[in-house]
């Protein structure tokens, strides 16, 4: 419905569309490391960005990997951990490992950078957070105010190209890409069910965890355990079969 709306706009309305997107895109995103030979300031706890991408930067970004080591902020008890990335411009997956020799293995977490939020934290001038649009947030630290300086224009340039992917979609309809679209929106169901379902888990377990020790139905039923393992498992296995279909060729590189 979307697409017969905005199609049956007058082209005077499309073509502020894309100088509003063509702004807002230069408002989001810093000035690769090819460039930061002009103008950038840093301080103690801040870092200034020159917020400007040329084409040859999206070009070179887009066509190889990055990876390096980062920290990873995990939870109150075990704080940050060092970890591997890697970041696929490609597929527009970041994925990380425990170290880098574990790179050929599957991964130990991943999110897809389809239209993420890459920010800075005003904590320090190495800290800054990935937010995709599943609701997972990444928490990461590098080891200089450089470094992630590097990451952040990276992740965001990954993110512009699948975003843009998908805005152009709105004015381009060819049949190769009505596939993508398609592709993409089965991706997008996928993730919104993969969302619920891990929901509905957390409820199993926190009311398998809340009931009484002893009694009749207690949280340390045989059943009841097995049936908290098997639902973990299942999501698991989900999230990491949508993974390995993300990173196959296009047309479905959602």
């Amino acid at each position: 419905m979307l697409i017969h709306i905005v199609n049956g706009y007058p082209s005077k309305m499309r073509n502020m569309i894309r100088k509003n997107r063509k702004r807002i895109r230069k408002k989001w995103f810093c000035q690769d490391s090819l460039s930061s030979r002009s103008s950038h300031s840093f301080s103690s706890s801040n870092v200034s960005y020159n917020l400007s991408l040329d084409q040859n930067d999206l070009v070179r970004v887009s066509s190889q990997l990055y990876e390096g080591q980062l920290s990873k902020y995990t939870n109150m008890m075990k704080g940050w951990q060092l970890r591997w990335f890697i970041l696929n411009p490609k597929t527009g997956v970041l994925s990380y490992f425990i170290n880098e020799g574990d790179k050929w293995k599957r991964p130990k977490g991943w999110t897809n950078m389809f239209s993420a939020i890459i920010a800075p934290s005003d904590e320090d001038s190495n800290t800054f957070t990935v937010s995709s649009v599943c609701g997972d947030c990444l928490k990461l630290r590098a080891r200089d105010a450089r470094i992630r300086r590097d990451w952040i224009t990276k992740l965001r340039t990954v993110a512009q190209l699948h975003g843009d992917t998908a805005e152009d979609n709105v004015f381009r309809r060819s049949s190769f890409q009505s596939e993508i679209d398609e592709c993409k929106e089965a991706f997008d169901q996928v993730k919104k069910h993969l969302f619920i379902v891990e929901k509905e888990r957390l409820f199993l377990t926190k009311g398998i965890d809340d009931l009484p020790i002893r009694g009749k139905l207690h949280h340390l039923d045989p059943d009841l355990l097995t049936l908290k393992a098997l639902s973990y498992a299942v999501v698991v296995s989900l999230n990491q079969c949508l993974f390995i279909l993300q990173q196959q060729d296009p047309p479905c590189s959602a």
